[in-house]
């Protein structure tokens, strides 16, 4: 999966990300529009004049809405895939191109920040209306759900340092690479912004990843880099 990141062009992994987002939002505005049924109701009139009339938009899934959801899921799961799994592809592999003189950076903690995330969310969205119902519940405990709350807010706090730092960590791995040296922030804030505004950085940033895993002769590899072309890579 690596090696396909490195090794793809920019315009086939924007659409990846882009274009799967972008079809994905269609299926889904298109689910969601299907589903809308239009309820009338009518509210009788205590001076004995006609009812007043009102309209409702309660929305009433059918198996073509929720198929066209299920779509839009699909569609919005691979755009996802392809972002951070580029992202992932970079911080773990690119440090393979570093010059010899190059400080290695630690992948081992890139690997937790990045995970953490990927984990959290995606648990804390499951688990927080389960709270949420709790709270109406006859069990209701004020003391857990204040610590619960602590906990969620810290949980939220680090993981939007852990995604930061993915950001982070990829400019910084890409630029020296790039340089053939250990990047400073000065060298590196504007790929920062670019891993961060992912389709369009990817036009800027892939191409030279393009060099540096697949120099003009061909012969270096993600098994095998050779160092002797990275003064073909624009700067």
């Amino acid at each position: 999966m690596s090696r396909f990141f490195l090794n793809a062009k920019h315009w086939q992994v924007f659409i990846l990300q882009f274009g799967t987002a972008f079809v994905g939002m269609i299926f889904y505005m298109i689910g969601m529009i299907s589903s809308i049924k239009f309820v009338t109701t009518y509210t009788p009139n205590p001076y004995g004049g006609p009812p007043s009339m009102s309209e409702t938009m309660p929305f009433h899934f059918t198996a073509g809405s929720i198929a066209l959801l299920v779509i839009a899921g699909i569609f919005l799961i691979v755009s996802s895939v392809t972002q951070f799994g580029w992202m992932w592809a970079i911080g773990t592999k690119l440090d393979a191109y570093f010059s010899e003189e190059t400080r290695k950076l630690n992948v081992k903690r890139f690997k937790i920040f990045f995970i953490y995330p990927l984990v959290y969310l995606p648990l804390v969205g499951t688990l927080f209306p389960l709270l949420l119902f709790s709270a109406n519940s006859s069990n209701f405990n004020p003391v857990l759900m204040g610590i619960t709350l602590i906990l969620i807010i810290f949980g939220h706090l680090f993981a939007m340092f852990c995604m930061i730092h993915t950001i982070y960590f990829v400019a910084k791995t890409y630029k020296s690479a790039v340089m053939q040296r250990e990047a400073h922030i000065g060298d590196y804030i504007g790929e920062f912004f670019g891993v961060w505004f992912f389709p369009v950085g990817i036009w800027i940033l892939q191409p030279n990843i393009n060099k540096l895993v697949n120099p003009a002769q061909g012969k270096a590899t993600l098994d095998s880099p050779n160092t002797d072309t990275f003064n073909q890579v624009d700067f």
